[in-house]
């Protein structure tokens, strides 16, 4: 007990010299503990605009905030993100601090993501279970945030998906859509513009390529006309998407949040995962969700059990079970440490036992269809 007192007086001394030498980037920690891997994100703006960021009419304002990243101070600007996270108490948040790698904006974009679920786990297991694939996924960092030394709990540091994004992987920057909330493919449900949203170009709203893409999407698709579909959308892209949504039962993401980028080094549209929290959910496996693609090709006998045998290849339930647990562990301390836990009505360990729940009534049911592990 005396060693954690004199290790608690240490700490506040060095805070106390940290504030004096650095104003305006006090760090301020709750508890000790040297091998946390998790990131501490310290964020300041005046108190005025603080109160304003949470009041209702403030919803789509940009705040001056500077940013502690690691060593560093970083002019930004904050606000509240999503439609959803605006109506629950813990708020999700994005941030925008400048760039030089991408001379034409200068802008980079991140998310703080806050979920229903304290831990984060829904999204960070998705994505072990996507990165199994070559699929294109946002870089994610688990984060404590502090605002004006006030804790905000756990959040995820999100990578949006931007000019940056694609800068970051020396991709070309080419045409890339978001799918609104309950769109569909095709032309049935409305026009290709308002089903979907051009995030970039900027300088280029012309919708040619995807009107393309959902003109043969409208007319049928059959065995006899893969050709023309898999011209315009890269097959192996659009079957490890399906395969794996339907795995982790990624609903949201079969006609809502999802990316499609226009991959004009190979001319060819590619998905790309986004908001993942909703994942691992309920206890009907591998339901099929409509979208206007997905039932025509899970219509097709050989796409259908193409889609089976790489859901069957992605899950390896030994391995998968132990990278579910270390997902969780990461970030448990700060679960339950989080003082929003209480104002979500949620248990950081009974999210863990759904989970478990849900991947071995995966294994059972793929062993309904034949799969061995």
């Amino acid at each position: 007990m005396h060693g954690r007192t004199l290790r608690h007086l240490r700490v506040v001394i060095l805070l106390v010299i940290i504030n004096l030498a650095w104003e305006g980037c006090l760090v301020f920690e709750p508890w000790d503990n040297e091998n946390d891997p998790v990131m501490y994100l310290h964020c300041t703006m005046t108190e005025e605009n603080y109160h304003q960021l949470f009041k209702s009419t403030y919803y789509n304002s940009w705040f001056g905030i500077n940013i502690c990243e690691g060593d560093s101070v970083v002019d930004a600007r904050l606000r509240i993100h999503g439609n959803v996270t605006r109506k629950m108490f813990k708020k999700s948040f994005q941030y925008r601090t400048f760039s030089h790698s991408v001379p034409r904006k200068k802008i980079r974009s991140t998310v703080l993501s806050a979920f229903r679920e304290n831990s984060c786990s829904h999204y960070r297991y998705a994505v072990y279970f996507f990165s199994k694939t070559s699929l294109l996924i946002t870089d994610h960092q688990p984060v404590r945030l502090y605002i004006n030394q006030k804790d905000h709990g756990l959040y995820l540091k999100l990578e949006k998906i931007d000019e940056h994004f694609f800068s970051r992987r020396n991709l070309p920057l080419s045409s890339l859509y978001k799918m609104n909330a309950r769109s569909y493919f095709g032309f049935r449900y409305g026009t290709v513009q308002q089903n979907f949203d051009k995030k970039i170009p900027d300088d280029d709203w012309s919708f040619d390529d995807l009107i393309q893409l959902n003109r043969i999407i409208e007319e049928g698709i059959t065995e006899e006309r893969l050709e023309f579909l898999w011209h315009w959308l890269d097959s192996s892209s659009a079957l490890d998407y399906y395969a794996i949504s339907r795995l982790i039962y990624n609903w949201d993401g079969i006609n809502n949040n999802v990316y499609l980028y226009y991959n004009s080094r190979i001319n060819k549209f590619q998905f790309i995962p986004w908001d993942l929290g909703h994942t691992f959910e309920g206890s009907t496996f591998f339901v099929d969700v409509e979208n206007g693609l997905v039932e025509q090709l899970l219509e097709i006998p050989h796409i259908r059990s193409s889609v089976e045998n790489r859901m069957a290849h992605y899950f390896d339930y030994p391995r998968d079970s132990v990278a579910l647990d270390s997902i969780f562990f990461h970030t448990y301390d700060h679960c339950q440490h989080d003082i929003f836990a209480d104002s979500t009505n949620n248990d950081c360990i009974e999210a863990l036992y759904s989970m478990r729940s849900y991947i071995k009534g995966v294994r059972d049911r793929l062993r309904e269809m034949g799969y061995k592990e």
